[in-house]
């Protein structure tokens, strides 16, 4: 019987863990053409940066939903010029999270 059960629990234990690393996979910011939507926790996703290198220039980045954060042990958000972000997540977008150059 005891070996039932952990036949039982193995599947169940494997399906779980499976599940943990689908949703920290899922949680990037995703470029497609000119628009980067980001989505869930990102932490370092680019390198120090939760997104960006200081290059980028003419993205619009999506910060949604309400329960994203996009943080870095460097900056949240690091990008070039002429970039607009687009904050619906919990982080706020200050100086010290959001990197920008002056257009």
């Amino acid at each position: 019987m005891r070996i039932r059960g952990l036949r039982g629990a193995l599947p169940a234990a494997s399906l779980a863990l499976a599940v943990g690393f689908a949703q920290s996979a899922a949680a990037q910011c995703v470029p497609s053409g000119s628009t980067v939507n980001c989505s869930g926790t990102v932490l370092n996703g680019s390198g120090t940066n939760g997104f960006g290198t200081g290059a980028e220039t003419g993205l619009t980045i999506n910060v949604a939903p309400s329960t994203t954060t996009v943080t870095g042990t460097a900056n949240g958000i690091d990008v070039g010029a002429n970039n607009i972000v687009n904050n619906s997540g919990t982080g706020p977008v200050t100086a010290q999270h959001l990197r920008t150059l002056a257009s």
